[in-house]
This record gives C-alpha cells, structure tokens and sequence, in this order.
C-alpha cells in the first residue's frame, strides 16, 4: 500500500532540493504530487526529475491562490487510500526509509494518524504528540500540524479538507477569520468530533524548517486555535479569553526551551 504525499511549492526556494532528495529514497513507495504556480512549472518539474524518477511524480499547475487550497487540490488529485502533505522548506525524516513500513501499518487502523515532527537541521528537538497543551479538554496537540498528520483520504474529505477561513459569531457580532496557519489543527478537531480514531506515534514523518510558517509559535497560530475551539463550542466564551492568556503565557516560557 502506498501513502498519497502532496507537496506544495512556490518553486523558488532554494530548500526545495532539500525536499525532494528526502523523497528520493522511498519515490517508489509513496504516490508523490507536486503542486505550483503556472509561472514556476517547468522549473519545479526539472527540479523533481534531478531527484526523482518522472513515473515517480505528477506535477500539477495551482488552480487557486493559498497553501490550503494547494493542499486540498493535491489532496483531490490522490488515488491512494491515505494522504499526508508537505511544503517545500520541509524535508522527510532520515529514518523515513526503515519506519514508513510501520507507519503504513500504524494508519491502517485509523482514520489520522499523528506522527512526530522534527526541526530541520535539529537532532536535539523533537515534537512529540504526547507534549499536549489540550489535554484537559481531550482534543490533542495545539498545533496537530500538517506535517505530522497522515490521513484516511475518505475521512479528510468528509472532515472537509483544509478550511481557508471559518465565520465566528459572538452574540450579534459575525466575523470571517483567515486561517493562516491553524486549518491542519481545525480539521483534526473535526476528525475528533465526528468520533474518528485518531492514533498517535512516536515516529517522525517530516520536519519543517525554522522561520517557516510552521515554526510560528506567536499570536496569530494562539488566535486561530482558541478561536476554532470557540467556534466548534468546545469552549465557553470566558474559556476562549482563559486560553488565549494562557497560551500567550505559555509560548512566552517556551522561548527559553527552543532558544
């Protein structure tokens, strides 16, 4: 069985080498898709065939603007049972070749499987799916990011793929949020509340690169999480206020962690 992996690119970054020599050892094992703009096809093209065989790839042009939407059309383009996604400053784990066997048979028995990520370049840090910061409302990581989550394709499409915005309402007050960086975190949360098994491994999948959009721990990714958490009714309005102290808090004592 082979895992779907959607990788989307701008086509211009220099780390996207770096992404496609980690798919290199295992191209024959995964379904790879490649999704860009129109006006870096051909570079991204040649750019894979360095690495990868061309049987071993399908590039495709961006239809609409956003990472998300990126990431759904790769997502609708897999024919393989099960999916994960990547960007191009991420990079595929040393180990991936020895461990995808296994993490193949670990999301055979779930609809999302949470594996570990990793920092590009770091060996000393890893993310582990048990350092949960909502535990006490039994949801699962703050971030549950996109590089860490292999998914049943079936369930991704019925949790309703990547959302680029949700609406809020507090009292008589509507307001559209863009989710920017916490919509891999809101479709987990939808995974769980339609009941879905959702496992968890210590394996690392990928690892994304600091300075990236994943590796901002501030107050937007803060804002986008407790306003999903919010916006499903999982928390009161006094809880969203609470959290959002709270987790400012946190992501300040964590800088002296990860500097």
């Amino acid at each position: 069985m082979k895992i779907g992996v959607v990788l989307c690119t701008l086509g211009e970054r220099s780390s996207l080498k770096h992404t496609f020599q980690s798919i290199e050892k295992i191209q024959d094992q995964i379904e790879l898709i490649v999704i860009c703009p129109k006006d870096t096809y051909r570079n991204v093209l040649q750019k894979s065939q360095d690495f990868i065989n061309p049987s071993n790839v399908e590039v495709f042009i961006q239809k609409n603007p956003g990472i998300y939407a990126c990431m759904n059309q790769g997502a609708n383009l897999v024919k393989s049972k099960y999916v994960a996604f990547i960007n191009d400053d991420d990079v595929l784990d040393n180990d991936i070749k020895k461990n995808l066997g296994i993490l193949i048979s670990e999301v055979k028995k779930h609809d999302v499987l949470l594996a570990s990520s990793g920092i590009v370049g770091r060996k000393d840090y890893v993310e582990h799916p048990s350092d949960d910061y909502l535990n006490n409302i039994l949801i699962g990581r703050m971030s549950a990011s996109h590089q860490a989550q292999i998914w049943s394709l079936d369930t991704f499409k019925e949790c309703g793929l990547f959302q680029e915005s949700i609406s809020l309402r507090i009292g008589l007050i509507k307001i559209e949020i863009d989710l920017q960086i916490a919509s891999d975190f809101n479709t987990y949360v939808s995974a769980f509340l339609r009941g879905k098994k959702i496992g968890r491994t210590e394996i690392i999948f990928s690892s994304y690169s600091i300075g990236g959009i994943s590796d901002q721990r501030f107050n937007r990714r803060i804002l986008e999480t407790v306003v999903i958490l919010y916006q499903k009714r999982l928390i009161s309005i006094g809880r969203l206020f609470i959290l959002l102290i709270r987790f400012q808090l946190s992501y300040v004592l964590r800088l002296f962690r990860y500097d």
